[in-house]
């Protein structure tokens, strides 16, 4: 049996950055390849994974795409917001000691 992968990383700042990788799986029985499975699932919620699978022969192989979910994205921009808020009303809104 054996693996090879492959991953990269797309230029981009949190919370928009996102992942792309290829795996791929093959076995060997009696000197000769026999045919594999392979079954994903993606059980992270802070992620949301799209899998595209490659025609090939014997081997298992599945190109996949990791980026922030939804309700991430939207919870960070959210904070991101209520920081910038928050800083901007320290140096503006109080009277100095």
């Amino acid at each position: 049996m054996g693996a090879r992968g492959d991953a990269g990383r797309r230029r981009a700042v949190y919370p928009f950055d996102t992942y792309d990788t290829d795996v791929e799986f093959w076995a060997v029985l009696g000197g000769k390849p026999v045919p594999v499975r392979m079954l994903f699932s993606n059980a992270d919620t802070l992620f949301s994974v799209s899998v595209t699978p490659p025609p090939s022969g014997q081997e298992a192989v599945v190109a996949l795409k990791l980026s922030r979910s939804g309700s991430l994205l939207v919870f960070a921009v959210f904070m991101m917001v209520a920081m910038w808020a928050l800083a901007s009303s320290v140096l503006l809104g109080g009277p100095g000691i």
